[in-house]
């Protein structure tokens, strides 16, 4: 097998390897910190956000019931 490939070609591979393995450990490290950072900026606004969910929710059902209430008005103005 060493006599089909060179010395050289060997080496290159080895220098290629060696750099991609750089390459991936600092796009790990780069990764690693933006999770970290994302996860912090969720902690900060989860909380407002759940607040808003909560809120819209009860605007939601709040119209819902405004409409329904609309729905059966009509029926009655056009049953009688």
């Amino acid at each position: 097998f060493r006599s089909l490939v060179s010395a050289e070609d060997v080496e290159s591979i080895k220098q290629a390897q060696h750099l991609i393995l750089g390459r991936l450990q600092d796009s790990n490290a780069v990764l690693i910190h933006f999770n970290e950072y994302s996860e912090q900026c969720f902690a900060e606004v989860s909380s407002d956000l759940a607040s808003k969910a909560r809120l819209l929710k009860s605007m939601k059902d709040d119209l819902d019931h405004i409409f329904m209430k609309l729905r059966y008005l009509l029926a009655c103005l056009f049953f009688f």
